[in-house]
This record gives C-alpha cells, sequence and structure tokens, in this order.
C-alpha cells in the first residue's frame, strides 16, 4: 500500500511543471497512477481508506496496521519452518 500511496503521490506532484522532470526521475512516468481508490475490511463492512492529501492517498494508519499483521503472519510461518527442521534432527 505504500508503493502505491508513493506512485499516486509522485503523480500528484509531477502536475507541477517546475520539478516534473524531478519526480520522474524518482518514480518514472509510465508507473505513477493518475487516480487510486482503496477499501478495507473491518467488522464485516466495507470502507473507504483513502485520507490524506483530500482523498488522495491511502490512510497511513491502515497502512502501518496492515504491515503488523502481515509482519505478524511472516513471524509465525517462521515459526512453524524452525519447527520443521527441529522435528527433523
Amino acid at each position: 500500500m505504500g508503493t502505491l500511496n508513493n506512485l499516486k503521490f509522485a503523480a500528484y506532484l509531477a502536475n507541477n511543471s517546475c520539478i516534473k522532470d524531478e519526480v520522474y526521475n524518482i518514480i518514472p512516468e509510465a508507473i505513477c497512477l493518475d487516480s487510486l481508490e482503496a477499501y478495507y475490511v473491518q467488522n464485516g463492512g466495507i470502507e473507504l481508506c483513502l485520507e490524506d492529501m483530500d482523498g488522495e492517498l491511502i490512510d497511513n494508519t491502515l497502512i502501518d496496521g496492515a504491515s503488523q499483521l502481515i509482519n505478524d503472519d511472516l513471524d509465525s510461518l517462521f515459526e512453524l519452518y524452525g519447527r520443521l527442521f527441529e522435528s527433523e534432527e
């Protein structure tokens, strides 16, 4: 989700002609996003999660929360991985 924010923010900044070339040196024009919609599911409901810059970017608190869940899942998978090799010894 953070990458999507970067691509959308780059497109937004590139609208300013005085920094356009600098923006495209960081993020190539071909992958910039002119529009972005993002939703999240919570408690059985679906909600739009665009907030920053007048609804242009995904809410960072949701990105942080999703990252934590993804990291927790990866940690759990690595624990299983470790147990798999312990049982072979």
